[in-house]
């Protein structure tokens, strides 16, 4: 078991697979989360990342379907659809009590970071979940369409629009938690999953104050490429770099990150990209990344806390 102080930039499900991963080598790690794409479902605030990323530690997620709870049904949204109204949101009934416990207590008056604690220690996990913030922002993703959630366009509309553009709502407003702060300042090493970049990365390291965070804190800092060749793991990131003036390819990855990561970590089918990255001013180390279950994850792992 490694006991090194390190911290692990998260969001959606390819963050998931690597975070299993980390839980195999080490008791103690740290996991900021992405929070924009969290929105709120017939009054109940929802916050699909923070799940993901809960359920993966308590092992109880649906590695299937890389999100939601193994063995969920489905009664509540397909009741809400009986009724009439929309259920294109599948908020499982296990899944959704915990957004119910969630929604009272913020009501109460709790953070988002005080609930998530909450909710981690009920569900065993060791490791600290934190939220990036405590402020509610959103992605938005602008088609000919209109602008829409995150959520809408990608469960709703099943990521089909064409994108025009991905903003920030609110970010402006919002802080980086304490908590996040002090977990970055206080890590050895940071690794930034292979997660979308614009959606589920660039969302936390967007927010306001979080430059001088990330240059004040002395840990390594280390990125996964979500993309080999020219194709994402999984989900619509080509399609959003894209939108934001970005090709599809690992080195694209590097240029979203440059000045922010010390090492791009690729797969080994694009290691004839290191020489580009490496003139960015990063080192590139080509290794597999491909995850395919939890002991590919827990190489994975392994390598990055080595690097």
């Amino acid at each position: 078991m490694r006991e090194k102080k390190f911290a692990v930039i998260s969001g959606g499900t390819g963050s998931s697979k690597l975070i299993r991963g980390f839980k195999e080598i080490s008791r103690d790690f740290y996991v900021i989360v992405n929070v924009a794409d969290n929105f709120w479902f017939y009054s109940l605030y929802v916050c699909p990342d923070l799940d993901i990323t809960c359920y993966s530690l308590a092992d109880i997620s649906d590695k299937r379907r890389g999100w939601g709870l193994e063995g969920d049904t489905f009664n509540m949204v397909e009741q809400i659809g009986r009724l009439g109204f929309e259920s294109w949101f599948k908020l499982g009934d296990r899944d959704a009590a915990l957004s119910i416990v969630r929604t009272k207590l913020l009501k109460e008056g709790l953070s988002l970071t005080e609930v998530t604690s909450i909710i981690s220690k009920a569900l065993g996990i060791r490791q600290r979940v934190l939220p990036a913030s405590d402020i509610h922002y959103e992605t938005h993703v602008v088609t000919p369409q209109g602008e829409m959630h995150l959520q809408e366009f990608w469960v709703k509309f099943s990521g089909k629009p064409d994108v025009l553009d991905v903003v920030y709502r609110g970010i402006k407003a919002a802080r980086l938690s304490e908590d996040a702060k002090r977990a970055i300042l206080n890590a050895e090493r940071i690794v930034i999953c292979p997660a979308n970049p614009v959606t589920s990365i660039m969302t936390i390291l967007s927010l306001p104050e979080i430059k001088h965070i990330w240059t004040k804190s002395r840990a390594k800092k280390i990125a996964v490429s979500p993309i080999v060749g020219n194709r994402p793991f999984s989900g619509p990131a080509c399609k959003f770099m894209k939108a934001k003036g970005f090709g599809c390819s690992s080195l694209d990855v590097a240029r979203m990150y440059s000045g922010l990561v010390d090492t791009m970590v690729l797969h080994l089918e694009d290691s004839h990209l290191c020489r580009e990255i490496e003139a960015m001013g990063m080192r590139c180390e080509a290794t597999n990344t491909e995850i395919s279950a939890v002991t590919s994850a827990a190489k994975l792992a392994e390598r990055l806390l080595e690097i």
